[in-house]
């Protein structure tokens, strides 16, 4: 079997992108690491790069990182074992991607502790496009 990562795109406009991910582990294939959550190339229209404006999740049993792609990743925001949580970054401008050297514009994940079964999460992503 594989872990169950789901991405449904509920709003691809011409200034923002609002992605919905279901995690699911299947308890054997172990942490996502490096999971492409919004991948910049696949938006209508297209993005350089993206601003973290909103995310809401829910985990249970494991953590995640959010990350900008590059060549050495930068890791921004951690997202602990929680029952609902929602963090809005609109009112400092969002976070922007400040990745380096081979930038890609994606935003990723990487979990830790995402290696039970039953081990599952939602997350919800509200990105301006730049």
């Amino acid at each position: 079997m594989a872990n169950t990562v789901t991405k449904t795109t509920l709003i691809d406009g011409p200034r923002h992108v609002v992605v919905h991910v279901y995690l699911a582990s299947d308890g054997l294939a172990g942490e996502l690491t490096d999971e492409v959550l919004i991948d910049v190339s696949a938006l209508t229209p297209s993005a350089n790069d993206l601003t973290l404006e909103c995310v809401w999740y829910s985990l249970n049993g494991f953590s995640g990182v959010l990350e900008w792609d590059a060549t050495t990743d930068v890791p921004f925001l951690v997202l602990q074992d929680s029952d609902c949580c929602f963090m809005d970054f609109r009112g400092i401008g969002g976070i922007p991607n400040n990745a380096g050297a081979g930038k890609t514009g994606d935003l990723t994940l990487t979990t830790t502790g995402f290696t039970a079964a039953g081990d599952a999460g939602t997350i919800t992503l509200k990105c301006k496009k730049n």
